[in-house]
């Protein structure tokens, strides 16, 4: 009895700190992909579109 409530315990810390991981991963894409370029374009070029070959 005791042992399959520490393997449970153990399970949903490894459960836990795997949420914690994928929610950090997708925080650092959506960061990366959507929130960075939008702050670090120039204030000048803000509201010319964007052109192809534009980084």
């Amino acid at each position: 009895m005791f042992l399959s409530i520490a393997i449970l315990d153990s399970f949903i810390l490894v459960l836990s700190g795997v949420l914690t991981i994928s929610v950090l991963g997708l925080g650092l894409v959506v960061y990366n992909q959507f929130i960075h370029p939008v702050i670090s374009r120039k204030e000048s070029d803000r509201f010319i579109p964007v052109q192809t070959g534009d980084k």
